[in-house]
């Protein structure tokens, strides 16, 4: 929900009336109705949104409808595979709009796939974990933790980084609870869980990052923008 509302929010500030790609899942699907939600706060239509399958391929009918309905940036959720389809139609049909993405697009091959494309696109997609002028203790150790684990030498051959990290964290935080509860009863971890106080966790230090209300542990004050750099190294980008 956060993510999507924050989405939406960046594609604004950059054009004004973006068209919404996101996949047929119920990920996507919960995607397209909180981006709309937030569109209808700002005196925006509602949209259908174009809604690409999983191994999609042919992508002309998707864009036509972009331009039938003259959008002028793409808010893109998707998924590596799909999201490398996408910017390729729009490297080999010249088609210059800019993308505010989810972060699903980053990791497997999407940037090599798309190397060349990506230098006239302007391709932009949250985050909430960077390793730029970042000293923490947690982000290191778990740095150093994962190349000497899977055998690498550089924090940029880490694949996904922000998906990583958050992963860390949500395990981590569940092992406290366990901890805490002295139990793997899924009521009392739940429970446990909702009554976490202050957590020094990779992204940030936590606090109260579950209620019974709320189970999203980041919220919007946690997501900045970033891109790709010449190399595909993900770089925030400074407002």
């Amino acid at each position: 929900r956060h993510a999507t509302k924050f989405l939406a929010q960046e594609a604004l500030k950059r054009s004004s009336n973006p068209g919404i790609i996101v996949e047929n899942s119920i990920w996507g699907k919960e995607a397209l109705e909180n981006i709309n939600l937030y569109f209808e706060t700002r005196g925006l239509q509602k949209q259908d949104g174009i809604i690409i399958n999983r191994g999609e391929k042919q992508l002309e009918k998707a864009f036509s409808i972009m331009r039938a309905n003259k959008y002028d940036s793409i808010i893109m959720v998707l998924n590596s595979q799909e999201a490398q389809r996408v910017v390729t139609y729009m490297g080999e049909k010249n088609v210059k709009l800019p993308v505010t993405s989810h972060w699903g697009m980053v990791g497997d091959s999407f940037f090599k796939a798309n190397k060349v494309y990506l230098q006239n696109i302007d391709l932009r997609f949250i985050q909430t974990f960077s390793l730029v002028n970042n000293h923490k203790k947690e982000a290191l150790d778990l740095v150093k933790n994962y190349l000497q684990t899977y055998h690498q030498t550089s924090d940029k051959q880490i694949n996904a980084l922000t998906g990583v990290v958050q992963a860390y964290d949500a395990v981590t935080l569940l092992a406290h609870a366990i901890e805490k509860a002295k139990s793997f009863d899924s009521s009392k971890v739940k429970e446990s869980l909702e009554n976490i106080g202050n957590f020094d966790g990779v992204i940030k230090r936590y606090n109260k990052p579950f209620t019974k209300t709320g189970h999203d542990a980041l919220n919007i004050k946690d997501f900045f923008m970033a891109k790709f750099d010449k190399d595909g190294n993900i770089a925030p980008i400074k407002e």
